[in-house]
């Protein structure tokens, strides 16, 4: 390994970047092989082995294995005739693009700079029992366990009552109560026990730790044989002080016999001097815990706690998936895992903590959840503060109207929905090319290879130089290296969820559309409307939804006025939905614009193409609305503590007037901090669309969030996307 590591140093590998090295051949230093003879395990940034059968020194440019694939020819180019082609923009989807168009409140709107940091916006689960999911304890044990029958399973007799003398429960009481830091937690509690009765004992020991979760127990003659070398008060008491026999012991001033049971806390000098061993209660079936992000994708966090504590992805699961830009909170559930190894996973992740453990005898699933409780801070705020309450106002008592926000179609110069849309009408070449074709600003390593590919055509070559975060298109790339041609198939080696994505947004597409035209019409409930009745016994209909039955009513004249605008539902695109019959047509023109009919999400032999469908809510009324507003001057300090912050500080996460700092009066800038509680599938996004008026596509928001010019910021506001872009980039 020495002699490697000198080899290296004298003939450095250049790191090339991932469009030379289609250029160049592969060789022992970039596939990670060592030019060493050393022996043993070298601490090489590459996997391979060296010729001494060590970890060898070898660079390569990405820390894996290639693949050795061969091209069986060039991929065919493929005809941009089809529609979904004209959908690309080269700036991303826009608001009018995804039929995003109207607003309830009329009044004015204002400007703010929505996400500047990661802290401006938090996100909050909402469980079924529509409990504010929060990081409240940073412990790596249960603070409960479901059905946790750990002192009764040790047999009769091992309650505290039978085993435990009040005086006793006491004492333990009271050492359970230490607070970390403090003199009494590194006391002990000796319990006295019969010497030549050791199932007695056994009794003392389970129904300690059944009852003091944080304390521990050992035996009188362990803590006397590792104590006299720890405790000097000890050693000097027994040297000045009366004669200590040879089955006591003493520590802290406290005699005690070997045959005693003595009770630590988990967290005193005892138990860490000693090398005692914590209490591991049986594993409940499931682990839960709450998952504190910043900034990094729920999926991306699942792969590294999985990774980390050596299970598979599948062994974990939660109920919803959160934004990455941001600071998010949700629960997440794993089969059969201690929280320590859990909580150990994380020390090495920045921008990750869990904490709150609960042991429970069934795991979270998608859509386990309420809602989502958002707070959001607007930063340079601009707007008249009445006109500011007057949209909040509206929006506690009118709602807005319950568009698919942006995000549901990709961030990205190629739409998701234009890929949905090829995939629909049977052209996976199109849908294949879609998502391999060069884009404007994407990433320089996928772009230089992007740009690579379409000159040469050649997966192969392509796939060795694809950086590995791009996922998706080296799959693709690689079953196309061995059938050019099978674009189907290669479009299949996506995972199901990324294949649904794609055809889901084109559903969302269907439905903006017509929410806008419905809304048209008016905010009350109108005959040919439909609500859902899960409750009805009578006047219904029963639509079959998969495994689900759902309940549905068309009002008609007499009965629309039982009901409001808030229980409208329109629904979704699938083969498994009750149209509105005054909609019908227009669900129809619309799937027409986009050369698609009502029949394309019928059911089909590629069963995951075939979409059921479901029912939306037109209009949304959040829950729990609460606004304020505020001065600053430090651009970069957080205006909203989040829960990690909050619980270091001391305060109630939850608590969203509580958690805001920096409040004043004065200061160079002002702001808009909101909270407000949504259920699962509706956008925050476009709640603050619908306060400040503003767009909330990714060229706005970049734009706002790269000029420090306010005069330049507030264009946005004022004149659109267009203009703040171009305001933008002479800036």
């Amino acid at each position: 390994a020495e002699s490697a590591s000198k080899a290296a140093k004298r003939n450095p590998v250049p790191i090339t970047s991932p469009a030379a090295q289609l250029a160049q051949p592969q060789s022992d230093s970039t596939r990670g092989r060592s030019s060493g003879r050393g022996r043993g395990r070298g601490r090489g940034s590459s996997r391979g082995r060296g010729r001494g059968g060590g970890r060898g020194r070898g660079k390569r440019q990405h820390d894996r294995r290639e693949e050795k694939l061969e091209d069986n020819g060039p991929v065919p180019l493929v005809s941009h005739e089809h529609f979904a082609f004209s959908l690309i923009t080269g700036r991303g989807a826009c608001e009018q693009d995804v039929g995003i168009t109207a607003y309830i409140s009329q009044a004015d709107g204002c400007f703010g700079v929505l996400k500047e940091r990661f802290s401006d916006f938090i996100v909050n689960e909402i469980d079924l029992d529509e409990k504010v999911v929060a990081l409240t304890d940073l412990s790596d044990t249960f603070l409960s366990v479901e059905g946790d029958e750990t002192a009764s399973s040790t047999g009769p007799g091992a309650t505290s009552d039978s085993v435990l003398s009040q005086e006793t429960v006491a004492q333990l009481t009271a050492l359970s109560a230490a607070e970390p830091g403090s003199s009494t937690i590194d006391d002990v509690v000796i319990i006295s026990c019969p010497a030549d009765d050791k199932a007695h004992r056994k009794l003392v020991h389970h129904a300690v730790r059944a009852q003091f979760k944080c304390l521990a127990t050992t035996a009188g003659s362990m803590l006397k044989e590792k104590g006299k070398a720890l405790d000097k008060e000890a050693t000097q008491a027994v040297a000045d002080g009366p004669e200590i026999s040879e089955d006591q012991g003493l520590w802290n001033g406290q005699v005690f016999k070997v045959t005693d049971v003595i009770a630590v806390h988990v967290r005193g000098r005892a138990m860490k001097s000693l090398a005692i061993n914590a209490p591991r209660p049986a594993l409940p079936p499931f682990t839960h815990f709450t998952l504190w992000k910043c900034n990094k994708d729920t999926m991306s966090c699942i792969s590294m706690l999985a990774s980390c504590v050596k299970l598979p992805n599948r062994a974990f699961s939660f109920a919803g998936t959160k934004d990455k830009r941001g600071i998010t909170c949700q629960r997440v559930s794993v089969a059969k895992t201690y929280p320590s190894r859990i909580r150990g996973a994380v020390k090495r992740v920045n921008g990750v903590e869990v904490g709150s453990f609960l042991g429970r005898a069934e795991s979270l699933s998608l859509g386990q959840l309420w809602g989502n409780r958002f707070r959001v801070a607007l930063r340079q705020y601009k707007g008249s503060l009445t006109a500011t309450e007057s949209a909040f106002t509206s929006l506690q008592s009118h709602g807005f109207i319950n568009y698919f926000g942006l995000q549901r179609f990709g961030t990205y110069a190629i739409p998701t929905h234009a890929v949905g849309l090829a995939v629909l009408s049977g052209d996976f070449a199109a849908a294949v090319e879609l998502m391999l074709m060069e884009r404007p600003n994407d990433r320089d390593d996928v772009g230089e290879v992007r740009a690579l590919f379409a000159k040469d055509r050649l997966p192969a070559a392509t796939y060795q130089a694809m950086p590995p975060h791009a996922n998706n298109e080296r799959n693709l790339l690689r079953h196309l290296s061995g059938a050019p041609n099978d674009f189907e198939g290669a479009f299949n080696t996506l995972a199901k969820g990324m294949r649904s994505m794609f055809l889901h947004a084109v559903q969302s597409l269907l439905w903006n559309q017509v929410a806008s035209q419905r809304f048209a019409l008016g905010l009350k409930a109108q005959a040919g409307d439909l609500v859902l009745v899960p409750d009805a016994t009578e006047d219904f209909l029963t639509v079959e939804q998969d495994e689900k039955q759902v309940k549905v009513r068309v009002l008609t004249q007499s009965s629309c006025t039982n009901y409001t605008i808030h229980d409208v539902v329109l629904p979704i695109p699938g083969y498994a939905v009750l149209y509105p019959e005054p909609l019908r047509a227009a669900y129809e023109e619309m799937a027409k614009q986009l050369n698609l009919t009502l029949d394309t999400f019928a059911k089909k032999e590629r069963h995951w193409t075939s979409l059921s469908g479901d029912y939306r809510p037109l209009i949304v009324k959040p829950r729990n609305v609460a606004w304020v507003h505020t001065h600053y001057d430090d651009t970069k300090i957080p205006l909203v503590l989040d829960d990690h912050s909050a619980l270091v500080a001391g305060k109630d996460p939850t608590d969203v007037l509580a958690n805001v700092v920096n409040v004043s009066d004065e200061g160079q800038h002002q702001a808009l901090i909101m909270q407000f509680d949504l259920p699962s599938s509706s956008y925050a996004t476009m709640v603050v669309r619908e306060i400040t008026k503003m767009a909330t596509d990714v060229v706005t928001q970049t734009a706002l969030n790269s000029v420090e010019d306010n005069e330049t910021k507030a264009v946005a506001s004022l004149d659109g996307v267009e203009q703040a872009a171009k305001k933008a980039k002479t800036t």
